[in-house]
Formats: C-alpha cells, structure tokens, sequence
C-alpha cells in the first residue's frame, strides 16, 4: 500500500482519494496488467462455496506464504508436458485467510512481480474461481480480482450481512427506513461503502434497499 501511494503522489496526486482508481492506475502502469470490466456482485460466504463457481469473497489474510518462481507452459500452465512450446517464469503467490463462515487459501501466477498491495495489506474482496488443491487439502481460490479495503470497511460489511440475512424478505430486500435507522444507530459512513463501487452495490428503489447481485 505504501509504494503504491508514494508512486501515485508522485504520478497523479489529483486522484488521491479514490481509491479505486488508484488500484487501477498502479495496476495498469506500474504492474502491468489489463483490467478486466467490474460488475457488483454477491459476496459468497466461504461455508457456502461450490467447487468451481467463480464467487466474490470477504478475506481477511492471515498469513502470506513464500513466493516462489517457476518455469511453466505458457498454454498449459504445467512445470512438465507435451505442449511443444516455450515455458516462461512466473510468480506464484498465495496466502491463508477467510471469513466468519470459514478458512480459505487464495493463489495467484503473474508474470510480473507480486502487487505489493497483496502482501502489506489484510483485508480484501477477492474474486477469482475456487477448486480443492490435493497438495494442501485446501479450498482455494484462484485470484482474478481484487480490491484492498479497511478494517472499519469489512466490519461494515459484517454488519450488512447480519443486518440482510436477518431482516431482508425473499427477494433480498429491506425497507428503506430499517436501513436508515440501522445506519444511524451504528453510525455508519456510508461513503465507506459507496467506495467499494464496482466490486459491490447497494440499490435504493422506492421504500426498498437491496445488494446489486
């Protein structure tokens, strides 16, 4: 998180503040990588993940794991096979993690070096498509999206998610004026929220508050 900020300081210090775009800046110019379009999406407790769907998750990192440098098939991805073609190096990341619902190893192979927003900092929403690795007999989830939060912006997540899976109706809606007395009862800075548009959204329409899925 640091050198990200010292590079966007010195490179575009008129979009400090937004924290989305700063993420894509370093991410594009410094890393890089080529971002793929957001879209909100449901936030998938870990407890109820499906071997192979491609799920958005709550993560709070526990611990980093060695990187690791390996030679792999550019097609297949395979340290050994019979692809015929060259095998390039990449870097391979990942850390232990989770949720309230339960634990979960995130895993990346990049090109470039690791973003180092991946390894300073402990709270994300992450999405990318989950398997069971037979090598550690985990769930793990490898990582296509991400976007750094806080502390105080998980916490506020953890609340809505209670605040939802108790009060919400079928459809996943609340009233309008529940959401607003939950807000100002726990005192929530809702620009928290509105700054983890695209990744999630909430929609207001007439006296009913819903997550954009």
């Amino acid at each position: 998180m640091d050198e990200m900020l010292e590079w966007i300081k010195e490179n575009y210090p008129s979009v400090i503040g937004n924290m989305e775009l700063m993420q894509m800046l370093y991410k594009t110019k410094v890393l890089g990588e080529t971002l793929a379009e957001i879209f909100p999406m449901k936030i998938t407790p870990i407890n109820e993940i499906i071997l192979g769907e491609y799920v958005q998750i709550r993560f709070v990192k526990v611990q980093n794991f060695p990187i690791n440098q390996i030679k792999l098939c550019v097609s297949c991805f395979k340290k050994e096979c019979n692809c015929g073609v060259a095998k390039e190096e990449y870097y391979s990341y990942s850390a232990i993690g989770g949720d309230n619902s339960g634990t979960i190893v995130v895993s990346l192979l990049n090109k470039h070096t690791v973003p180092p927003v991946l390894l300073s900092n402990d709270y994300f929403l992450i999405r990318g498509k989950t398997h069971f690795n037979d090598y550690n007999k985990r769930v793990t989830l490898k990582l296509k999206q991400y976007m750094t939060i806080s502390k105080v912006q998980m916490g506020i997540l953890d609340k809505f998610d209670n605040l939802f899976s108790i009060h919400a109706n079928p459809m996943g809606e609340i009233s309008t004026t529940d959401f607003n007395e939950f807000v100002k009862q726990h005192s929530i800075d809702m620009t928290l929220i509105e700054s983890l548009q695209p990744y999630i959204k909430l929609n207001f329409a007439g006296d009913k508050v819903s997550w954009v899925n």
